[in-house]
């Protein structure tokens, strides 16, 4: 991963980082997502607080009464998946707060996929949008300048 490398972010605070930001910026879907996933697995308002602590632990839940919500189409419904497991990574030992595992085990039910899938297209949502940033810190390290020179769009340096 170029910004750990290159830029010097430590691996787990870069990516507990990018998926509180994910979570922040999307936690209204996924709150929704949650109430009819916790809906759809018999829980209710009363019970709705398990569930929570469930999906932020990460234990098992009840099977789908009938099936699986059709959900609104997810942030990540654009997201062009990173490809094989040689791209993933293991994200064993990543810290985030109770909320936003919660909302991370939510979008894995929404994306029909696993947290390591799931966490690979988050971060690729997350440099799609912000990368000028890190390609900045990159450019000027690789120029030894504080104001590197950029491309201008559909530029390559």
């Amino acid at each position: 991963m170029v910004a750990v490398e290159e830029i010097g972010w430590n691996k787990r605070a870069l990516l507990s980082q990018v998926i509180a930001s994910y979570c922040f910026a999307h936690r209204q879907y996924y709150q929704s997502a949650a109430l009819a996933d916790a809906e759809a697995r018999g829980f209710n308002e009363k019970t709705f607080s398990l569930y929570f602590d469930l999906c932020s632990r990460w234990e098992d839940l009840p099977e789908y009464l009938v099936s699986r919500p059709e959900f609104e189409p997810s942030p990540l419904s654009k997201v062009i998946d990173v490809g094989g497991e040689e791209n993933r990574r293991s994200y064993n030992g990543l810290r985030t707060s109770a909320l936003n595992s919660a909302i991370l085990r939510v979008a894995t039910f929404v994306e029909r996929a696993n947290a390591g899938k799931t966490v690979s297209r988050i971060l690729q949502w997350h440099f799609d949008r912000y990368w000028s940033t890190y390609q900045y810190q990159l450019l000027a390290a690789e120029q030894h300048t504080f104001s590197p020179t950029t491309p201008t769009e559909g530029e390559q340096l």
